[in-house]
């Protein structure tokens, strides 16, 4: 057959264009992006409402924040503002009575960049001064040294929480054992120590550790569950402790021999008196801090790359998860075993306490793994600063608060009020405030950011990346020319039964590269069950399917997406509690070396300018319109550069505009060399799109042939509607 020639993305409208028409102009309330041929007036004239002017001169709109905007929320909400953000710099002036866009008046931008070297300034000076000189009176007290080694022991166990939120919070494994890991760094960290081996050195020794004894527990429950993955967790807080501790010294009991040089002397605190035993336990506790402010810049920067985002892919959806090349078990085994290494880390911390003089195997059982529990689920499951903010209420402001009621009051005076207490607001945080502390702070930051809306003020949004050309379309990983002669996509009696149904039978097809290939049939034909099984989401059970030549019968669907085949699923599938942006950037999994920083960015936003989400790219997916979720699903299937890419119905409730846009769409995509097999319901695409269209019907193949056959082929007419009585 004869390769077509494909060409070159459309982009702006050159000179001499239609007059009538914008680039970047909104229709349905989404920017007209450049596959799509729709003609929008140029600008309105404001005083009479009607459509006027030309295009062949740049129109001047007004900036989104000097004019008042109605927005409804509905995907045909044609926002002024949002079309000015769409324009050109060409096509938009800024009010003469405020500074351009980005600028900062009156030295503001400047004052904000010096701000975080001053904060840094403060909090080191801060830092030495309580190191070196411990002027507050306070922690010479009683009261201080409580609130001291109670923050200690709540920075100590909030690292161990952070590590418990990654697993949990993050990739959606809750673990009810987690305190059996701060138990093996703490009990490491002594035997170390106790064995001769240098204290500094000991520490990553433990977390070391601490993360094998992780790494087994995880091979044994990550490939399971909710209820499952929980209880055999929990079965380990009891195992892992006493293990541990026979391993290394058969006893249940470690003392401390010696403690971290520099921060402790070498003769301990048992006799330097009250006064220099409380300055070096300031000592101690600056660390912990600044351990802590580590492990917070740790979690940071793991949840941005490309691991935390496939965890939170997972935690969500591991079904789309698997179609963007993400091999679900490893990325769980990696986060379990990192969860593990930082809870030994915060015991290895916690052997250290001035205050704790022994560390047993009891202090880790199934009790401290719930309270690692509570700590999260209070401070915010799932965010970076909720472990932190559990802790610290739980473990210092609560205990504090009881200490200092005046005596003879009837609360403290009730056997287990803390327990109480602690209960009650478990109890409130689910029924109340499911999202912990830091949920409730993200509501109220967004009653404000209404606020400020309604005052005219809008929000400050994330910066867009910086786009080029090459950014803004879709491209296949390999040139289809390269495939003369062999099909993209082959199936050879592929077949696959489930029970005694065979909900596809021996179906022939061959899709030719640089084609578009449609699959139909009526309801319960098969149809994605076949593409299931092409897609390697169901294994053939009898037959093969061959990928550009390649027989990829065997292979998962992790590995066929990372060999350039991609696709959208009939049942939406995307992660809603990421930005739309991350979605996209999720879908560059299969890409080596991509799926973070600048480059993968900005290809990201791209696509979303390609599909016309780029408006929406900061936005939670889950705030998006049912027709804006399938071209997201679309901008995510291309994030991979497929050489195949598989929509199944992706014009499901669609209406007949958005359906009119999604056909001109996948004409696009097709002609930047990208081969498209379309399962879809809608004849009337399916007709004017379809190089060639392959029909089933019970699971076995009727028909096959181009457009006009299909329609003619009396086998396909009475599969839809059935054949005539006779008389």
């Amino acid at each position: 057959m004869t390769q077509q020639q494909f060409p070159p993305a459309p982009g702006w409208p050159e000179p001499g264009a239609a007059p009538g028409t914008v680039p970047g102009a909104h229709d349905g309330g989404r920017p007209q992006p450049p596959w799509s041929g729709a003609a929008v007036p140029v600008a309105p004239d404001t005083a009479s409402g009607a459509w006027s002017g030309s295009a062949t001169d740049p129109v001047p709109v007004v900036a989104p924040a000097a004019v008042d905007v109605i927005d409804t929320g509905g995907a045909g909400a044609a926002s002024a503002a949002g079309v000015a953000a769409d324009l050109p710099p060409e096509f938009v002036s800024e009010p003469a009575d405020r500074p351009p866009a980005g600028a900062a008046p009156g030295g503001e931008a400047r004052r904000r960049s010096l701000m975080p070297w001053i904060g840094f300034a403060v909090f080191a000076l801060t830092v030495y001064g309580l190191w070196y000189w411990p002027i507050f009176s306070y922690v010479y007290t009683d009261q201080g040294r409580f609130f001291v080694s109670a923050m200690i022991a709540s920075l100590c166990l909030s690292i161990a929480a952070m590590g418990l939120n990654l697993v949990a919070g993050y990739t959606g494994m809750l673990s009810l054992g987690h305190a059996s890991f701060v138990g093996s760094g703490a009990i490491f960290m002594v035997a170390f120590t106790n064995a001769g081996v240098y204290p500094w050195l000991a520490m990553p020794l433990a977390v070391v550790a601490g993360a094998l004894v992780g790494a087994v527990v995880a091979v044994a429950c990550v490939h399971l569950k909710g209820f499952y993955l929980s209880i055999v967790t929990f079965l380990f807080a009891f195992i892992v402790p006493t293990f541990v501790a026979l391993v290394t010294g058969g006893t249940n009991t470690f003392t401390p021999q010696r403690r971290l040089p520099g921060l402790y002397p070498e003769e301990g605190l048992i006799d330097l008196g009250f006064a220099p035993a409380a300055a070096y336990q300031i000592r101690f506790y600056w660390f912990v801090a600044f351990c802590t402010v580590a492990v917070i810049a740790l979690t940071w920067f793991l949840v941005r790359s490309r691991f935390g985002r496939a965890w939170q892919a997972i935690r969500e959806s591991d079904i789309a998860a698997k179609a963007c090349g993400i091999s679900v078990y490893p990325y769980r085994l990696y986060s379990f075993v990192v969860s593990a290494a930082l809870a030994a880390f915060g015991g290895a911390l916690l052997s250290q306490d001035p205050n704790k003089a022994q560390v047993t195997t009891s202090d880790f059982g199934f009790l401290a793994s719930f309270t690692l529990v509570f700590y999260v689920v209070l401070g915010g499951l799932g965010s970076i600063a909720g472990p932190l903010i559990g802790a610290v209420g739980l473990g210092v402001v609560i205990p504090w608060v009881f200490n200092n009621f005046p005596p003879g009051n009837p609360i403290s005076s009730l056997p287990g009020a803390t327990g109480v207490v602690l209960g009650t607001l478990l109890v409130f945080n689910v029924v109340l405030a499911p999202d912990g502390a830091v949920g409730m702070l993200r509501n109220a930051r967004s009653r404000v950011e209404k606020a400020s809306l309604k005052r005219g003020r809008p929000p400050r949004k994330p910066k867009d990346p910086d786009t080029t050309d090459a950014d803004r379309v879709p491209r296949p990983r390999h040139d289809p020319a390269t495939l003369t002669g062999t099909p993209m996509l082959e199936l050879r009696a592929a077949s696959k039964i489930f029970g005694g149904l065979r909900a596809v039978d021996s179906v022939d097809m061959v899709v030719w590269p640089g084609n578009i290939h449609s699959l139909i049939g009526p309801n319960g034909s098969g149809k994605t069950t076949t593409i299931n099984v092409i897609t390697g989401f169901y294994q053939a059970d009898e037959g093969r399917v061959l990928f550009k030549g390649h027989d990829v019968t065997e292979e998962r669907s992790q590995q066929r997406a990372h060999r350039a085949m991609t696709r959208t699923f009939q049942n939406l599938q995307v992660w809603r509690d990421m930005t739309v942006l991350q979605n996209v950037l999720v879908g560059m999994t299969p890409l080596p070396g991509r799926g973070g920083g600048r480059a993968s960015a900005s290809r990201a936003f791209g696509l979303l300018e390609y599909v016309g989400l780029a408006g929406r790219a900061h936005d939670k997916a889950g705030s998006l319109a049912l027709a804006e979720l399938r071209y997201l699903e679309i901008a995510r299937a291309l994030a991979a550069d497929p050489d195949l890419l598989l929509l199944d119905e992706p014009a499901a409730g669609m209406n007949p505009a958005e359906t009119h846009e999604l056909t001109a769409l996948i004409r696009d995509v097709n002609a930047h060399g990208i081969t498209v097999l379309l399962i879809e319901h809608h004849m009337d695409l399916v007709m004017e799109l379809s190089d060639s269209i392959t029909v089933l019907d019970f699971g076995r193949k009727i028909a096959e042939g181009s457009p006009i056959e299909i329609q003619n082929d009396p086998r396909v007419i009475e599969a839809y509607l059935g054949a005539e009585a006779e008389v």
